[in-house]
């Protein structure tokens, strides 16, 4: 089972803690008791040594600090001559005069039981100047004390005892106390280490549950947690790193979709190259099929006759007349497709315009009587672009409705002002444009009526040599089937 960071930190705290309280009971179970006593036998040196300090052998004088030590100890001081006579003792009911002997008291006393702990050898040890601290079993009570005995200054022998019971019984009761502060501590610690652990762990979680996000490459997740230590620092690197991440793998995708659209356009403009070729190679194997078999015709002399050799000769010339066409119309769309076509903006007047491409196509309208009817608005003004493109653009436009016009019909060319613009449109009456076929005129070769273009000596280059112009210029432009006929239309920006 995996265990979480959480879980081994707080396990970890939660050793450490018992470790801790562990060692603490182990050495106080082990040394506190010497300890202890190693104080109380030091304390009892130090009050050896201030009573000697003070004493001269007169009982009254150092009263008080008789009274000081034995409340201090608990314990009985007792002032022994060198040969064994009482000089004082804290533990008789008033004090006992010097020159009183050991035994002329009561051997009940105090002052007895003080003398009777002072053992020969003991006693011996502190007449040759050492200072003599031992534990000594009371023979009648069978109770242990504590025993401080040495020499003083002016000969005198110092007895402080008390009694060893008050001490284990403080050890015992300190040991108790200890054991209850443990469990308080292994209380405490187990809450501690908890609340520490989910505390330390909450940013590291937060920080797994981001670098997991990121892994499914999502972004948007940030650290938002502040602090000036390690996980601070690792998680203003994460953030970093995902922004990064989020900037480098957008600009991937992006290059990617670019890439992608490269391909697709590479793929269209490579169908496009064969179409074209395919188109051209249409175009142009009709013509220089009838070339080649009128001038056979006439090579082989099968025109007998000037007036069948006129015709092959015509064929033959008008052939060529469409064969140029299609190489201009080439040239032209070549140079629109390239990106250089060059435009001599400036100001024309849009009217007279189509007033001359009119007048220009006139021989073609007679010869089919069509009446061509103008509409412009007194406000039409001056409009801005290349004025030799845009009358290209008209002659296609007019010449297309004159093809598809029925003889003795009528082509209404309507100009007026929109929208800081100049609109022109040019209707023929026709049969409408199929909605789905509206979209595709503009195309390379494109013909509605592929028959009837042949005839018509349509290159089907015409339309897509005007979208190119229009689009140079920015000009909008479109088509839209009208009552009994089509529209053809666009907006020339004013001056």
């Amino acid at each position: 089972m995996k265990k979480s960071i959480a879980m081994k930190l707080f396990i970890g705290f939660l050793i450490f803690t018992l470790f801790i309280v562990s060692l603490s009971w182990v050495m106080f179970n082990l040394f506190f008791e010497n300890y202890y006593l190693m104080r109380q036998k030091n304390l009892l040196l130090e009050y050896g040594s201030q009573f000697d300090s003070l004493y001269t052998g007169d009982v009254e004088s150092v009263y008080e600090h008789i009274e000081k030590i034995a409340h201090s100890t608990g314990g009985d001081i007792t002032v022994l001559s060198s040969s064994g006579e009482i000089r004082f003792t804290t533990s008789a009911l008033q004090f006992v005069r010097q020159g009183n002997r050991a035994s002329e008291r009561n051997p009940r006393h105090s002052s007895d039981r003080s003398i009777t702990m002072l053992r020969q050898n003991t006693f011996e040890q502190v007449l040759l100047g050492d200072k003599v601290i031992e534990i000594v079993t009371h023979p009648n009570f069978n109770v242990d004390f504590l025993v401080y005995s040495a020499m003083l200054s002016n000969g005198d022998i110092l007895i402080i005892s008390t009694t060893y019971a008050p001490i284990s019984a403080s050890i015992k009761s300190a040991t108790d106390f200890h054991l209850f502060i443990a469990l308080i501590s292994i209380t405490v610690g187990t809450i501690i280490a908890y609340a520490f652990s989910k505390k330390f762990t909450k940013p590291i979680i937060e920080l797994n549950k981001i670098t997991k996000r990121m892994a499914d490459l999502n972004f948007d997740a940030k650290y938002l947690l502040t602090s000036d230590d390690e996980i601070g620092t690792l998680g203003k690197n994460i953030n970093f790193l995902s922004k990064k991440l989020d900037s480098t793998i957008t600009k991937l995708n992006l290059s990617n979709q670019i890439l992608k659209k490269e391909l697709q356009k590479e793929k269209q403009l490579d169908k496009m190259r064969k179409e074209f070729v395919s188109s051209v190679s249409h175009e142009l194997k009709t013509p220089i099929a009838l070339i080649q078999g009128y001038a056979e015709g006439l090579v082989d002399n099968i025109a007998s006759d000037e007036e069948t050799r006129n015709f092959y000769c015509e064929v033959i010339v008008d052939e060529s007349k469409k064969m140029e066409k299609l190489v201009t119309d080439l040239l032209d769309l070549s140079v629109i497709e390239s990106g250089n076509l060059a435009l001599n903006i400036k100001s024309f007047d849009i009217l007279e315009l189509v007033e001359k491409v009119v007048n220009t196509l006139s021989p073609l309208l007679t010869k089919k009587r069509i009446n061509v009817n103008i509409s412009s608005d007194d406000k039409t003004q001056k409009s801005l672009g290349d004025a030799t493109k845009i009358e290209q653009v008209l002659i296609n436009f007019i010449n297309n409705a004159i093809s598809y016009s029925h003889s003795g019909s009528e082509i209404l060319i309507k100009i007026s002002n929109k929208n800081k613009a100049t609109r022109i449109e040019i209707f023929n009456s026709h049969s409408e444009i199929p909605e789905n076929e509206l979209s595709k005129i503009w195309a390379s070769f494109y013909k509605l009526d592929k028959a009837r273009s042949r005839e018509l000596g349509n290159t089907g280059l015409g339309l897509s040599i005007v979208k190119g112009i229009l689009d140079a210029h920015n000009y909008p432009y479109g088509v839209f089937n009208s009552n009994n006929g089509v529209t053809f239309w666009f907006e020339a920006k004013n001056k």
